[in-house]
């Protein structure tokens, strides 16, 4: 019992380490490797703090401010009424995916936190993956029965039936 109880306890722990520590290092790994691919670190950085503060007034920082509105709302038609057809379709022009504007700045460290908050969750999530995935092969070398056991096994199963 105590060495099942200590089993599970130990598997517990590795659980933990991979998904809330390796899972999350490994992915921040990779990412500051991509990041570092494009040139200089301090660059990037310099460049997004100039991106964020330029043009913007004070308590606020530059970002998306698109509205994204439904112009037409689906209704679905009464029963018995004639359906028309659809009126065609006029060329709208394309749609611009960030309208940059002052944003305030609290609304954007929230936002900003909340996809760290996520990515950070995913990480949680590959590591208890990776973790699954590797405790497979040990388990499976535990019950393993060597040889000359199988044969102990095999003969006392023999001299029993006998």
């Amino acid at each position: 019992m105590t060495k099942t109880l200590f089993t599970l306890i130990r598997d517990a722990g590795r659980a933990a380490l991979y998904s809330f520590v390796l899972g999350p290092a490994l992915a921040l790994y990779v990412f500051v490797m991509l990041a570092a691919s494009d040139g200089s670190l301090s660059r990037q950085f310099l460049t997004t703090f100039h991106d964020l503060t330029d043009g913007a007034p004070a308590g606020k920082v530059m970002g998306c401010v698109n509205e994204n509105v439904m112009t037409v709302r689906f209704s679905p038609p009464e029963p018995g009424e004639k359906l028309n057809p659809a009126p065609a379709l006029e060329k709208a022009p394309p749609e611009v995916l960030c309208q940059r504007g002052p944003v305030d700045s609290d609304s954007w460290a929230r936002a900003t936190d909340a996809t760290l908050l996520n990515f950070w969750l995913m990480s949680v999530m590959l590591g208890f993956g990776v973790w699954f995935v590797l405790r497979g092969p040990s388990l499976a070398a535990r019950k393993k029965i060597s040889p000359d056991t199988h044969s102990i096994l095999a003969r006392q199963n023999k001299e029993t039936h006998e």
